[in-house]
């Protein structure tokens, strides 16, 4: 690794949880931050990512597929997928690079998470990454409505998940006309995927305007991260569900 990233290490990996309206835990996302070595402070990896090399990417992304294997009873007990973040260089490397593609092949309950930024997302299938990223591995859209690019790639099919970006979701729940706005968005994109999350709950009002709308799931500050070792805890049902 290069002189900076010498002075950070890796953390432990975080899991940050989805839960369907009935308390189920639907899914985690998978970060793993980095451990600055003169701060007592943990920064987040996208902070990271444009700093590292295509090998330390590839080793980073390795070391998660490897910490979600072991983890593999429990995602398949409980029916839980894991979403880790990609983008295009990412996305390359796990087609081409052996080691990658045949770990993350052994885990079906993987999603990779793509961005509205994710480059030509606008073409949807016609772009020939995307296109082959859909036809081998589980796609979700991370950031829907977030502004950088139209919903071309959704009204194609090519995302088993499309998750409702946190800020455009906090915006428009200041408006009056938020909850028909949210049923006609759901309308719009509901028959090409198959789960439609709300992200950005943060509190129990927010987890309330969002119950009824007809959503699958919802993701937030609201529910507690896990690590590793506690991972088993997020699938008791939160108590804002009782």
């Amino acid at each position: 690794m290069n002189n900076h990233l010498e002075a950070d290490s890796l953390s432990q990996a975080i899991y940050s949880p989805m839960y369907r309206f009935n308390g189920e835990l639907a899914a985690v996302t998978v970060t793993t931050p980095f451990q600055h070595a003169s701060a007592n402070v943990l920064l987040p990896q996208e902070m990271h990512n444009a700093q590292l090399t295509l090998a330390q990417r590839e080793r980073l992304l390795l070391a998660q597929l490897q910490d979600i294997e072991k983890h593999r009873a429990f995602f398949t007990q409980h029916r839980v997928e894991a979403g880790i973040a990609i983008d295009a260089v990412v996305a390359d490397a796990l087609l081409t690079h052996p080691p990658l593609r045949e770990t993350l092949e052994r885990l079906p309950f993987v999603a990779l998470l793509i961005r509205e930024d994710f480059p030509h997302l606008a073409q949807g299938l016609r772009d020939p990454l995307l296109r082959q990223l859909s036809e081998a591995f589980m796609l979700c859209l991370e950031n829907a409505g977030a502004g950088k690019a139209p919903p071309t790639a959704i009204y194609d099919g090519m995302f088993h998940r499309v998750r409702l970006d946190k800020r455009f979701v906090q915006q428009m729940m200041k408006r009056g006309a938020f909850r028909p706005f949210m049923q006609t968005l759901r309308d719009n994109f509901a028959p090409f995927c198959d789960e439609l999350v709300i992200q950005g709950i943060d509190n129990v009002t927010m987890l309330e305007k969002v119950r009824h709308l007809g959503y699958h799931a919802v993701s937030g500050d609201l529910f507690a991260n896990a690590t590793p070792d506690t991972l088993s805890a997020l699938t008791r049902c939160p108590d804002v569900f009782s």
